[in-house]
């Protein structure tokens, strides 16, 4: 029997030990470890094991009773930025991308600010219960709703309640954190990390979908590498996937690890290993199959799926004047029943720069579902449907 284990549940989210493993340690640092323990190598006579998505920045120290074969070049990608050498971000981002692209990025901070009363939280050792609960509540919603919006579902929904189980105290132990921007007193983008030996692992992260047009999972990207760089942190992880920001932000991408491990005196476990390593050669090709076979049925189903979650319809119209012959009543963009209006409020202080005290939304009262949205250099109307708007 084989036992699959996913490197960053045990090492990081700490869900449980293995007996099999003494230490595990940087190889940039072989002196800093990320995970150590007097293994008894108890369970030597027991089955196999794998061990999944090892990251390339550690090397793994076995117990004397256990034996491993790597199984290297697996399918799947680990992106990660190693920050050695470097003192501040604008220093790494000069040597990982063009002045375009900096540009363009100190642009979005700029945008954000400048439209909002922006903060950035890191929540690092101290959290109040109150807090906490507050703050994991929004990232499920943010997670739920930026899936919905893909037709897709996070990993991560799985286990959300050991998450919520377990991360309050490795927060207050600083093995973990939740990294916050707020726009006032309201979070708009949440991320869950976790800290090991100077290596920062940004494991779920999501955001308020309202706020898309600026960006925001690059923005929190730059401001987590301030963080990292400003209290000496080495690795900052972004783990497996393959998306766009990854390759963009990372100078680390390359292929996870993956390891049999065996008992060495246990001439049936060296037998089931071989007959495994074999078979995971072969996964990678069965892999590309099935996920073919699946694109080919998701797109031929994609037309409904598309339509259920297809954005309702808005009308967006700019005006000269601001009406004055009709009755208006202004209006706080805050309150709950006003929800789908913001993201198009949002968008309109995205194309403008102006930050939210100087934009006026009033309701026409005699139309419903419509609304002037008034800021110092422009004037639209919005419209949307009555399904739309909460009663």
């Amino acid at each position: 029997m084989s036992n699959s284990i996913i490197f960053d549940a045990v090492f990081y989210e700490r869900k449980r030990e293995c007996s099999f493993v003494n230490n595990v340690y940087l190889k940039n640092n072989p002196e800093i470890s990320i995970y150590s323990q007097k293994s008894t190598g108890n369970n030597s006579k027991s089955g196999i094991h794998i061990l999944e998505d090892v990251p390339s920045y550690v090397n793994i120290e076995l117990h004397e009773n256990y034996n491993a074969y790597n199984i290297l070049k697996s399918n799947v990608l680990g992106f990660y930025v190693n920050l050695e050498g470097y003192s501040d971000v604008e220093e790494y981002l000069k040597s990982q991308m063009g002045a375009k692209n900096r540009s363009r990025l100190r642009g979005l901070v700029n945008r954000l600010e400048k439209c909002f009363d922006i903060t950035y939280k890191i929540y690092f050792g101290e959290i109040t219960k109150e807090d906490y609960e507050l703050l994991f509540a929004y990232l499920k919603k943010f997670i739920k709703e930026r899936f919905s919006q893909r037709g897709d579902k996070h990993q991560a929904m799985k286990e959300w309640n050991l998450y919520k189980e377990s991360t309050f105290n490795m927060i207050m132990k600083k093995e973990a954190s939740l990294y916050v921007i707020y726009n006032e007193n309201r979070p708009i983008d949440i991320c869950l990390n976790y800290h090991v030996a100077g290596v920062y692992v940004n494991k779920i992260r999501s955001y308020d979908i309202d706020y898309s047009k600026f960006r925001l999972g690059y923005i929190d990207i730059i401001k987590q590498l301030e963080w990292c760089l400003e209290n000496n942190y080495t690795i900052f992880d972004l783990m497996r996937g393959d998306l766009r920001y990854k390759r963009e932000f990372c100078n680390v991408i390359t292929n996870l690890d993956r390891f049999i491990i065996y008992p060495k005196h246990n001439f049936g476990a060296k037998l089931w290993a071989n007959i495994k390593k074999e078979e995971l050669l072969l996964r990678p090709k069965l892999r590309f199959i099935k996920d073919a076979t699946r694109k080919v049925l998701k797109n031929n189903a994609s037309a409904d799926t598309v339509q259920e979650n297809k954005e309702p319809e808005i009308k967006i119209v700019e005006l000269t004047v601001f009406p004055t012959n009709i009755k208006l009543e202004q209006i706080d963009l805050n309150q709950e029943e006003f929800n789908p209006l913001r993201k198009s409020v949002y968008e309109f202080q995205y194309s403008t720069s102006e930050h939210s005290k100087d934009v006026q939304i009033y309701k026409l009262t005699n139309e419903p579902g419509s609304f002037i949205v008034k800021s110092t250099s422009k004037i639209i109307k919005i419209s949307l449907s009555t399904s739309q708007m909460i009663n």
